[in-house]
């Protein structure tokens, strides 16, 4: 009877996994349809969900993106024309930041220089 009893406990266990399993694996993807908000189709990118998806999920996925665009006419620049200025900033602040990294020296000045390790 306890033996019994055991290996049922221990089937009820791996079922339990097996169910939150796949419910997490259905956690890591972005479902695209009528009701998404315009700037997740806008700007994937900056969704932590889509850029942690490999190329491949993230290829069907933006697929999807383009279909909804093209089937809501979302014309991505004029609905967030404000955005475009603050987008060149950061582009910017990202490309000084990469320049500064990517230095061989710390520091402007030549007699400031130590070199990175």
């Amino acid at each position: 009877y306890f033996y019994s009893e055991f290996k049922m406990n221990k089937l009820l266990i791996v079922v339990f996994i097996l169910l939150n399993g796949c419910s997490v694996v259905g956690q890591n993807s972005i479902d695209i349809n009528n009701k998404t908000d315009d700037y997740l189709l806008c700007f994937p990118e900056l969704n932590p969900l889509f850029r942690s998806l490999d190329s491949s999920d993230r290829s069907s996925i933006y697929k999807n993106i383009l279909n909804e665009r093209n089937e809501r006419s979302l014309d991505c620049i004029a609905r967030f024309d404000n955005l475009a200025g603050i987008e060149k900033e950061l582009n910017d602040i990202n490309n000084k930041s990469l320049e500064g990294k990517s230095a061989l020296c710390k520091g402007s000045a030549q007699k400031e220089c130590e070199l990175r390790n």
